[in-house]
């Protein structure tokens, strides 16, 4: 299934962190939703993960801005890229996007639909 699993040790500091590339689990479907309006909230993009042990699925829908996010996650990145590309597309400063970014990827990784890759 997945590959990664969570480290052991202390948690890592905020340069390595900024430093880490999120990495998509492979085994996430993206499908693109129809807009329901043009308001922001609006779900563009469903994401369907198999849940562990279970041939179940869970699915989870991303507004517009989580989809940039998702959609700019392309493996090479560093966090830092997605903070700064973010921060340039939205027109926002950089600690609004630090802020949302960060939250957003801790979500993703608690939900298993991606993964951080931390350079010791």
């Amino acid at each position: 299934m997945w590959p990664f699993t969570k480290p052991a040790g202390p948690a890592p500091s905020r340069q390595s962190l900024l430093a880490a590339v999120p990495i998509k689990n492979p085994a996430v479907k993206e499908t693109p939703l129809a807009p329901k309006s043009k308001r922001l909230g609006a779900s563009t993009l469903r994401l369907t993960a198999p849940l562990e042990r279970s041939r179940a699925k869970k699915s989870f829908d991303l507004d517009e801005l989580g989809a940039f996010v998702w959609h700019a996650s392309d493996g090479q990145k560093t966090i830092e890229q997605l903070i700064r590309h973010f921060a340039a597309e939205k027109h926002i400063n950089l600690r609004e996007s630090e802020v949302a970014v960060l939250a957003f990827l801790k979500t993703l990784t608690t939900k298993n639909l991606l993964a951080l890759k931390i350079e010791k």
